[in-house]
């Protein structure tokens, strides 16, 4: 389920659907760190995706934010 949502928000990302991205890369991450941990690789990944998704909706203060965590 984890690497399912984080999957359709890349796909989502990739048709410049953003924001929809941008939530379903945040639910995922919050479940994935609830579940998996901070150091599992699958964290890692939604992690950056969230972070570029981010970036391509021009929110950079989210960013600095995330990366801080």
């Amino acid at each position: 389920t984890l690497t399912s949502r984080h999957n359709l928000a890349y796909a989502y990302r990739t048709v410049g659907r953003v924001e929809e991205a941008i939530g379903l890369y945040e639910q995922a991450l919050a479940d994935s760190l609830r579940v998996l941990g901070p150091g599992h690789p699958l964290v890692v990944t939604i992690r950056d995706n969230l972070a570029a998704a981010t970036g391509a909706a021009e929110r950079p203060g989210w960013i600095r934010r995330l990366l801080r965590r």
